[in-house]
Protein backbone atom coordinates (compact mmCIF):
# COMPACT_ATOMS: atom_id res chain seq x y z
CA UNK A 1 0.00 0.00 0.00
CA UNK A 2 1.29 3.67 -0.66
CA UNK A 3 0.32 4.88 2.60
CA UNK A 4 1.14 1.73 4.33
CA UNK A 5 -2.09 1.61 5.51
CA UNK A 6 -2.65 -2.27 6.87
CA UNK A 7 -6.45 -1.59 7.04
CA UNK A 8 -7.24 -0.35 3.75
CA UNK A 9 -5.67 -3.80 1.95
CA UNK A 10 -8.00 -6.17 0.24
CA UNK A 11 -6.33 -9.42 2.34
CA UNK A 12 -6.65 -11.43 5.24
CA UNK A 13 -4.47 -9.02 7.67
CA UNK A 14 -6.62 -6.11 6.03
CA UNK A 15 -9.78 -7.99 7.36
CA UNK A 16 -8.21 -8.38 10.90
CA UNK A 17 -6.88 -5.08 11.06
CA UNK A 18 -10.56 -3.47 10.11
CA UNK A 19 -12.26 -5.44 12.60
CA UNK A 20 -9.96 -5.10 15.11
CA UNK A 21 -9.92 -0.96 14.84
CA UNK A 22 -13.96 -0.61 14.63
CA UNK A 23 -13.95 -3.51 17.76
CA UNK A 24 -11.72 -1.15 19.42
CA UNK A 25 -13.67 2.43 18.87
CA UNK A 26 -17.17 0.39 19.55
CA UNK A 27 -15.24 -0.62 22.89
CA UNK A 28 -14.40 2.74 24.16
CA UNK A 29 -17.60 3.69 23.55
CA UNK A 30 -19.03 0.95 25.26
CA UNK A 31 -16.66 0.91 28.56
CA UNK A 32 -18.16 4.71 28.37
CA UNK A 33 -21.62 3.64 29.64
CA UNK A 34 -23.26 5.15 26.36
CA UNK A 35 -25.00 3.20 23.25
CA UNK A 36 -23.63 2.26 20.71
CA UNK A 37 -24.52 0.17 17.48
CA UNK A 38 -23.83 0.24 13.91
CA UNK A 39 -24.07 -1.62 10.42
CA UNK A 40 -21.07 -0.94 8.19
CA UNK A 41 -20.63 -2.03 4.60
CA UNK A 42 -17.23 -1.92 3.07
CA UNK A 43 -16.25 -1.52 -0.64
CA UNK A 44 -13.66 -1.39 -3.57
CA UNK A 45 -11.95 1.54 -4.42
CA UNK A 46 -10.79 2.13 -8.02
CA UNK A 47 -7.43 1.75 -6.87
CA UNK A 48 -8.69 -1.63 -5.39
CA UNK A 49 -8.23 -0.23 -2.12
CA UNK A 50 -10.66 -1.22 1.16
CA UNK A 51 -13.14 1.81 1.91
CA UNK A 52 -16.04 1.47 4.55
CA UNK A 53 -19.13 3.20 5.09
CA UNK A 54 -20.65 3.08 8.93
CA UNK A 55 -23.94 4.03 9.96
CA UNK A 56 -24.08 4.71 13.72
CA UNK A 57 -26.78 4.67 16.05
CA UNK A 58 -24.80 6.35 19.80
CA UNK A 59 -27.30 7.43 22.77
CA UNK A 60 -24.99 9.90 24.39
CA UNK A 61 -24.86 13.55 25.45
CA UNK A 62 -23.43 15.86 23.68
CA UNK A 63 -21.41 17.28 26.97
CA UNK A 64 -19.69 13.94 27.37
CA UNK A 65 -18.69 13.31 23.74
CA UNK A 66 -17.41 16.73 23.68
CA UNK A 67 -15.32 16.42 26.61
CA UNK A 68 -13.77 12.84 25.27
CA UNK A 69 -12.91 13.68 21.72
CA UNK A 70 -10.88 16.96 22.79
Amino acid sequence: AEDDYLGGEPSREGAKRRRLNFQHLAQWIRRAGDTFEYLKVAELTRRGRVHTHALAIMLTSIRRLSHRIG
